[in-house]
């Protein structure tokens, strides 16, 4: 599970990205969050740039 936020800034997330399988057993991970934009000028951090092609 990892928490979605727009900015850097210490905003709280409003979105939760998830990955599960149906019969899955394993523990519940909590990653740190993932930081959509760089800047208020919309631009993507390098992280997300590398997901998305």
């Amino acid at each position: 599970m990892r928490a979605l936020t727009g900015t850097a800034q210490d905003w709280p997330a409003k979105l939760v990205l998830l990955h599960a399988m149906k019969g899955g057993r394993s523990d519940l991970t909590v990653l740190p969050p993932l930081v959509v934009h760089a800047d208020e000028d919309a631009a993507f951090t390098d992280e997300v740039n590398a997901k998305v092609g």
